[in-house]
């Protein structure tokens, strides 16, 4: 171990390349998931993309001939290791960028710099402070795997392996990387008809029982029953070639007993139109009880709502189910009983350590900007809210991150902490939007993205805790300035793409649409929809049922252990009964298949070497030629170069040709 160490100590983490391309990935990462964020259908920035790119430049570099500051020899895996930390914490969408977005596109808000930055970095570094003083609960411990690093971590090791696998994976990587560059020209500009193929549409274009039951090219159009997309933007989005199968299957069974997708986003008139959400709200985003008492009570499509009861009921039961599927391991940990320190941790223990008042120093100065931030502009939320949403997202990070450490199962906050918002600050929307900000996005990030991808890679690469630190600042300052140019350039340049229910085929302000609305009904509605005599006062039961229902499966594998009852994740059954454009499922549950059953067990060398390279390469290169298009011809940067219509790029309706009724408006 020793002789490890010190073959560790001659390379050094921070070099002039290894920060050129951290942020160069950072950039690219920061913009694509900004664009996606306006998407149909979001795909998040693959952690094996974003690895394997700056091995790849890194290795590029390290042929660069140049003075020893520049080039120290060959690229190390603690640069490799510096690089990505940075284009992780860049390349992950800056979670308050929804509430700004909203601001700007739907309360009609001028963008300010100085408050949205701010609280774009606090919101992000609080996030760290508290991954980095939870780390003694999370990432040290043994018996604290996170299994969604674990993939990463031997990606890195066998590329910087001895013999002639490491180049077949690199070359594998690049042509599947180029391939799918290349081919995703076509569904995303060319010819998007790929996206959604409907036999039964193109026989009987005009039927709306046929668009509602087998359409699904756009945002809550119909089932997709059996329809086919070829375009990995929306194939990937599930994570075909890496979720387990047995989460897949549980997916299949909810959306053959009940899909729901998503009808509207919006909330809704008496009329069925658009809600005026705006004249509901006073300039501080408080209640505007005349409008209310004028305009009436809003409500949500049938189906939307259902489907927010059971992410509620979701929510919950993660929570009981990890809790019984892991229990033993759960009591190890809590009794402290064979805690077991990670090897690696005693690695990076002999290396220069990042002090623990370190990180509360940055969740102090983070928490100070926050606070500044609440005094620049009317937020809406007070002093003792912010604590309080703080509090909570500590909290609720601790019981998180530690059932996703130990058992892969995310817990979903959002709809606990909005309806603690709605509770705490009633009649006030702007206050709700912010406390679901600081109490829930916050979580979210040291879930997703520090902990597992930051922290626990760090260490099991036996990378210096302080390089390690300072990689995620710079790359949270490189994600926050790229996160908010785009964000302002899409708003300018697609306002009316985006204000659409149905988007535009390109853009879509749904995830703007569906965080306004909830934010609008828990903060100004929240009482009366929600609490005992309301419309929807069936949620909050949702929630408590999702606490119980598990143990109700658990005991009956008790009484009947031959039904396999324990099997069942009734979490993400419940979890998965909708989506919002649909054409992809077909397909994606055939490559799961494939993937996760076929290869793993026909194939198991091919499996372990390449499926996971092949699954990043095809979400880096989908990402690289949506991001190139989006700005370069498709309107993201003000300039748009329409490709001529024809069968499969049609002038107007959905591209599938199934029936939408009155949604027939014209493909930009």
């Amino acid at each position: 171990m020793e002789e490890k160490n010190q073959a560790e100590v001659r390379f050094p983490s921070i070099t002039i390349r290894s920060v050129l391309v951290g942020v160069l990935v950072s950039a690219f990462g920061a913009a694509s998931a900004q664009i996606f964020m306006f998407k149909p259908v979001m795909l998040h920035v693959h952690s094996l993309f974003v690895q394997l790119a700056c091995l790849t430049i890194g290795n590029l570099a390290a042929r660069v001939p140049g003075p020893r500051i520049w080039n120290p020899g060959q690229f190390s895996i603690r640069e490799a290791t510096f690089s990505s930390v940075m284009a992780a914490a860049g390349s992950a969408s800056a979670l308050s960028i929804e509430m700004i977005g909203v601001r700007v596109l739907l309360f009609h808000e001028k963008p300010k710099v100085l408050y949205s930055l701010i609280v774009m970095l606090s919101s992000q570094m609080i996030g760290y402070g508290w991954a980095g003083l939870l780390c003694p609960l999370f990432v040290f411990p043994a018996n604290v795997a996170f299994p969604s690093v674990l993939p990463s971590v031997t990606l890195f090791r066998s590329m910087y392996a001895a013999g002639d696998l490491k180049k077949k994976q690199i070359s594998f990587f690049k042509k599947a990387l180029i391939g799918i560059s290349i081919y995703e020209i076509f569904p995303t500009y060319v010819a998007p008809c790929l996206q959604a193929i409907s036999p039964w549409c193109l026989v009987l274009p005009k039927v709306p029982s046929i668009g509602n039951l087998f359409g699904g090219s756009r945002v809550g159009q119909g089932l997709g029953f059996l329809e086919l997309s070829l375009d990995w933007s929306i194939l990937g989005a599930g994570g075909p070639l890496f979720t387990p199968l047995a989460a897949q299957v549980s997916t299949l069974l909810s959306s053959l007993s009940m899909r729901l997708p998503f009808i509207s986003f919006s909330l809704l008139d008496q009329k069925g139109q658009v809600y005026n959400t705006s004249a509901v709200l006073n300039p501080d985003g408080t209640e505007n009880r005349q409008a209310v008492e004028e305009l009436g009570t809003p409500f949500f499509s049938t189906t939307y709502i259902l489907g927010k009861a059971f992410v509620c009921f979701a929510a919950s039961a993660a929570f009981t189910t990890a809790v019984l599927q892991k229990r033993s391991t759960i009591m190890d940990v809590i009794k402290r009983k064979r805690t077991i320190i990670d090897p690696d941790r005693e690695i990076c223990r002999k290396l220069k350590d990042f002090p623990m008042w370190g990180f509360g120093a940055i969740a102090c100065i983070s928490i100070s900007l926050a606070f500044i931030a609440l005094r620049i502009e009317n937020s809406g939320l007070s002093n003792v809210g912010l604590l309080c949403a703080l509090l909570i997202s500590f909290v609720l990070s601790l019981a998180s991150g530690f059932f996703y450490g130990t058992t892969g199962v995310r817990l979903h906050t959002s709809p606990i902490v909005q309806m603690l918002g709605g509770l705490f600050f009633p009649g006030n929307a702007a206050g709700t939007m912010c406390f679901t900000m600081y109490g829930a996005s916050t979580g979210k990030k040291i879930l997703t993205k520090v902990l597992p991808k930051t922290n626990k890679l760090m260490q099991k690469t036996n990378s210096i805790t302080f390089d390690v630190v300072i990689g995620q600042i710079i790359g949270t300052f490189v994600g926050v300035l790229i996160n908010f140019l785009v964000m302002l350039s899409i708003l300018s340049c697609e306002r009316d793409a985006l204000l659409s229910p149905a988007g535009n085929g390109v853009f879509s302000g749904l995830h703007l649409a569906s965080f306004q609305a909830q934010s609008i009904t828990w903060g100004i509605f929240g009482k009366r929809l929600y609490t005992h005599g309301g419309l929807y006062s069936f949620v909050p039961y949702f929630l408590a049922a999702g606490f119980v229902v598990p143990f109700l499966l658990f005991f009956l594998h008790r009484i009947f252990p031959k039904l396999s009852l324990d099997k069942i994740n009734i979490a993400l059954f419940a979890g998965t009964f909708y989506e919002c454009v649909t054409s992809g499922f077909t397909l994606r549950m055939v490559f799961g298949f494939i993937s996760q059953f076929y290869w793993k067990r026909y194939y198991k060398d091919w499996y372990k070497n390449y499926n996971y390279i092949l699954s990043a390469a095809l979400d880096g290169g989908t990402q690289i030629a949506v991001v190139l298009l989006t700005f370069l011809l498709q309107g993201g940067a003000g300039f748009t170069a329409k490709f001529p219509n024809y069968f499969l790029n049609p002038a107007s309706g959905p591209r599938d040709y199934c029936y939408a009724g009155s949604k027939d408006t014209k493909n930009e």
